[in-house]
């Protein structure tokens, strides 16, 4: 068992002489294509989604370039404490 995971920790970026038991780089793996799954699942869905919230296209937008931005600055944050840590 331990070898399956040392391969599957070196597959996914832990370094060669890093011997760790647990699954934490492949399960972040697995998160990352579970998250992207689901937000490109729900893309066709939003034009609908927002004709019955009556929103126009540009307050959609406007949310959306507003998220794109707290996203820019607080991964740009995130990335420096983890860093640092």
């Amino acid at each position: 068992m331990t070898r399956v995971l040392s391969v599957l920790n070196q597959f996914f970026g832990a370094a060669p002489g890093e011997h760790s038991s647990s699954l934490v780089l492949p399960l972040v793996h697995l998160n990352l294509v579970l998250y992207s799954c689901a937000f490109w699942m729900q893309q066709p869905v939003m034009p609908e989604k927002i004709k019955s919230l009556n929103a126009s296209e540009m307050e959609y937008g406007s949310l959306q370039s507003f998220s794109a931005v707290l996203a820019l600055l607080g991964s740009t944050y995130m990335g420096r404490y983890v860093n640092s840590c």
